[in-house]
Order: C-alpha cells, then sequence, then structure tokens
C-alpha cells in the first residue's frame, strides 16, 4: 500500500479534519496522524479508531500492510518536549505503544 492509499483511506473513513501525517516504511506503514478529529479521545479509543476504519477498507490486509500508528492532535504534536525547544514533536506524554496484533 502505498502512503497516498493510507491517507485518503483513513481521511475519508475518520472525515479528519485537516489532517497531517508523518508516515515511514514502504511494505509496512507507520508513523503519526495528525488532526483535531482525535480531540476528547483516550488513546485507546484513537487507535479503535484507527484500525476499524482500516479494518472495514481492507480486512485482513490491514495488519499485514500496516505497522503502528499513533494519533494526535494538532496541539499535542506541537507540545515541545520536556528542557527542549524543539516543534513537530510529539509531546512524550502523549506517545502511544498502543498497536494492533497480529493473530
Amino acid at each position: 500500500m502505498s502512503h497516498a492509499k493510507l491517507k485518503e483511506i483513513l481521511t475519508r473513513r475518520l472525515r479528519l479534519k485537516r489532517p497531517q501525517f508523518r508516515l515511514e516504511g514502504k511494505d509496512r506503514i507507520s508513523g503519526s496522524v495528525i488532526s483535531s478529529t482525535f480531540a476528547g479521545s483516550g488513546d485507546s479509543q484513537r487507535q479503535k479508531m484507527i484500525w476499524d476504519a482500516l479494518d472495514e477498507e481492507l480486512g485482513a490486509a490491514s495488519v499485514r500492510e500496516v505497522g503502528m500508528l499513533l494519533a494526535y492532535t494538532p496541539d499535542e504534536w506541537n507540545l515541545p518536549l520536556e528542557g527542549t525547544v524543539s516543534r513537530r514533536t510529539p509531546s512524550a506524554s502523549r506517545k502511544s505503544t498502543v498497536q494492533k496484533k497480529a493473530g
């Protein structure tokens, strides 16, 4: 699957508001999805939203083609890490290791 296809699926299925994507990988895509659509949702709920959308669109192929995708709001993504002045990095407190397990 291409990065463009993954972006299109998530944007359409989740009705993402002004999404930004930071994706890597070719055979198995991983990365971050940034959108205000995730505001008010916890980490587990965000992961469920993403995987439900991918499962509906791709079925079993979603597990083979997509690795870990972390979801952030724009405010969470822009928070500088403690002790740094760097921007465009997710807040350490928002990092989630929730990942769909193949099975």
